[in-house]
């Protein structure tokens, strides 16, 4: 797959693709020395573990965007958010919306895409598991914790809420362990479908 999405992509004048990889033990090295903005991972790769794979690539290049891309509509768009990827793009659409989508997620947007999954709201209302519009996620967190929850709900990075709360990256992420902990998710993405859930 990794050939036809370069193909596809090289259509487009602002975007670059400067690595295809076909081997999992080889992405590590490759994002360490090309430093791309994103990372498309295929879950159909031979014995790709992708929460692995996604802790994997972070640690080389914490300021990556991950996203899984796939050719079926929805069979990993859990796996994806328990991975704590920054997107989903199904091929079961047209290259205009997987373009879009990709910018999007290089914006710094959380997103989904696919035939049955154009917005972030969709792709909650798959992976919600039993979240009830009305429950709110955040009432335990302080009003600082609060804070930094609904900024990560709105696809902003660490470094990016930082700056608009005026305060250190390890301070945001002390936060964000907190709210994890308190609100029983493991990822960020979990926790924009709890938050977006709770608001729908």
């Amino acid at each position: 797959m990794a050939h036809a999405v370069g193909l596809l992509l090289s259509e487009y004048d602002d975007i670059d693709v400067v690595a295809e990889i076909t081997e999992q033990a080889d992405i590590q090295r490759g994002v360490a020395e090309h430093r791309p903005d994103l990372v498309l991972i295929d879950p159909e790769m031979p014995s790709l573990l992708l929460d692995k794979m996604v802790d994997s690539v972070s640690g080389a290049m914490p300021d990556a965007s991950l996203v899984v891309m796939t050719t079926s509509s929805t069979g990993y768009v859990d796996t994806a958010v328990e991975a704590a990827a920054h997107g989903y793009v199904s091929l079961d659409t047209t290259a205009d919306e997987v373009v879009r989508a990709l910018r999007l997620i290089a914006a710094g947007q959380v997103t989904a895409i696919g035939p049955s999954i154009e917005t972030l709201s969709d792709l909650v209302a798959v992976v919600s598991n039993g979240t009830s519009p009305g429950d709110d996620p955040l009432a335990s967190l302080s009003p600082r914790e609060k804070e930094v929850a609904n900024l990560v709900a709105g696809g902003m990075s660490n470094r990016e809420i930082a700056d608009r709360m005026e305060l250190s990256e390890n301070t945001i992420k002390v936060h964000l362990r907190n709210v994890f902990q308190k609100t029983g998710v493991s990822s960020r993405n979990r926790l924009a479908a709890q938050i977006h859930a709770s608001n729908n």
